[in-house]
């Protein structure tokens, strides 16, 4: 055929109509995924470019499908969308070859060999990004966000309001040791510049309905539980932290709550959290950033830590559970996902102590911040807040003291 003739153009033509039509099959795919988020409220976690910049840290299937089956999820349950192969492993219409390394905007967070020797014993943690995540709001969100407790008809717990309490003495000390510290809020004031309000009103839009009470309390929920935690994701991931602290208090459970310990890492994905375009690729960032075995030696150091000075025993799951993962040799840690520990950049400390409907433990929460020692029911105790704090930054002292290089001595390849 002579370039130019019909039979060319023809040609050219059908060429183009089936590219078009296979963009057409696929797009519906990569627009869900790429703005199901976006239609009440901005996305804060990792794009598409992002995951795949992280790489392959995997040698083979085998490799990826057991960290998937001890950690993540059942492999069967995301093989629509994390396709392993002999080569490597199909992700977002890309194909990723086993044992890429990172690039470009890919990996952000820093172990302690990647970091400079410490300068001083004194300030193990010097240059270390730590972000700390005062968990719910308080204050006068407590009652809305359903973390506000009348315990014995005359203790007001409100989790969100002690949650910053200790944040901000363990800001003090991480400082105190050296680091750079984010605390992603200073108040009951959320991190969001959108209101609940607004999300009642765009899920009434959406629905064709009015705003009635009962949309507004859902709305509420869906604000604290999805709205303000992507946009802390948002803030977390300007900052880039090495890791992040999630400070949480566990309500308790039974007629008379006993005071426990248990940690959370990311982990334990439904098939039905993995339909949810966030939590998937929260997931991959996870998977692909090869976060866990940081995330769960520094969780282990910090709960040796808390349990020293708190002396809490476990709090265990009922397992088998479609909930949770068991992290092997170590009963206070265990897998979960939760939308904080899943958005959130880089490790995630996410620690869950006491038990805030026991009667001793609501009164301390209640007796607010104090130095030495007051007594309740005949125990002598420390401030509740200053105890957590301590136990927590000691426990990431310990981390890096005993991961990163020490003053005067090569960092470790």
């Amino acid at each position: 055929m002579v370039p130019g003739t019909p039979a060319l153009r023809f040609k050219k033509r059908l060429l183009f109509l089936c590219t078009v039509l296979l963009l057409t099959v696929h797009a519906p795919a990569r627009q869900a995924d790429a703005d199901d988020s976006q239609r009440l409220y901005p996305y804060g976690g990792p794009s598409p470019e992002e995951i795949m910049a992280l790489g392959n840290p995997y040698a083979s299937k085998q490799e990826l499908i057991g960290i998937l089956n001890r950690v993540f999820c059942d492999p069967e349950d995301c093989r629509s969308w994390l396709v392993p192969k002999s080569g490597g492993i199909s992700l977002f219409d890309g194909f990723i070859p086993w044992n890429t390394p990172v690039s470009g905007i890919g990996k952000t967070w820093r172990t302690p060999s990647e970091l400079p020797p410490m300068k001083t014993s004194r300030k193990p943690l010097d240059g270390v990004r730590i972000a700390i995540d005062p968990g719910h709001l308080g204050g006068k969100w407590a009652y809305r966000e359903q973390r506000e407790t009348l315990v014995e008809g005359k203790y007001p717990v409100r989790e969100g309001t002690s949650t910053l309490i200790v944040s901000e003495l363990l800001a003090r000390y991480l400082k105190g040791m050296g680091a750079n510290v984010l605390l992603l809020r200073d108040s009951a004031t959320p991190v969001s510049t959108l209101t609940p309000e607004i999300i009642a009103k765009r899920l009434a839009k959406m629905r064709n309905t009015k705003v009635t009470p009962s949309l507004q309390r859902e709305a509420d929920m869906f604000f604290v539980r999805r709205v303000e935690i992507n946009a802390r994701a948002a803030k977390l991931r300007e900052f880039k932290p090495d890791l992040t602290v999630c400070i949480h208090f566990d309500a308790g459970s039974g007629p008379k709550p006993v005071d426990k310990l248990h940690l959370l890492l990311n982990g334990s994905y439904s098939r039905e959290e993995l339909d949810d375009p966030e939590l998937r690729r929260g997931m991959l960032s996870k998977l692909l950033g090869k976060v866990h075995p940081v995330e769960a030696e520094l969780s282990a150091h910090v709960a040796a830590s808390m349990v020293r000075r708190l002396q809490l025993p476990p709090f265990v799951y009922a397992v088998p559970s479609k909930k949770v993962k068991e992290v092997p040799g170590n009963d206070y840690l265990w897998c979960r996902n939760l939308l904080a520990n899943c958005l959130y950049p880089g490790p995630v400390i996410y620690t869950e102590p006491y038990a805030m409907l026991n009667s001793i433990t609501a009164r301390r929460m209640v007796m607010g911040d104090y130095a030495g020692y007051q007594y309740f029911s005949g125990k002598r105790l420390p401030s509740i807040y200053r105890e957590y704090a301590r136990s927590v930054a000691d426990g990431i002292r310990n981390y890096f003291v005993s991961k990163r290089p020490a003053p005067g001595k090569a960092v470790s390849s």
